[in-house]
């Protein structure tokens, strides 16, 4: 049997985009990056790892702006909000 397209999933169009209208993921939990360790090695003031920024992206009923994926992931501070937005730029460049 074929794997399901992203049509076939529930939730989800053909074009990749959720049907649900509200943006905020579907778990409410704390957030947890599971490459905190990884991150924290490599930088004095680690924020969210790549891939943990993927996996809030991806939980997300829709799409989700700076905003809102800095205020998810409990980066208020200015500093920790620019990391953020140097942390995107290059994650879009990548």
């Amino acid at each position: 049997m074929p794997e399901p397209g992203p049509s076939d999933v529930p939730g989800r169009t053909g074009r990749g985009r959720s049907d649900r209208s509200a943006s905020a993921p579907r778990n409410d939990g704390p957030f947890r990056d599971p490459h905190a360790g990884r991150e924290a090695e490599r930088y004095a003031d680690p924020i969210a790892s790549r891939e943990a920024i993927l996996q809030v992206l991806a939980a997300a009923d829709g799409p989700m702006d700076a905003d809102a994926l800095a205020a998810h992931l409990g980066l208020d501070a200015p500093d920790r909000r620019a990391a953020l937005d140097k942390r995107l730029s290059a994650m879009r460049r990548d």
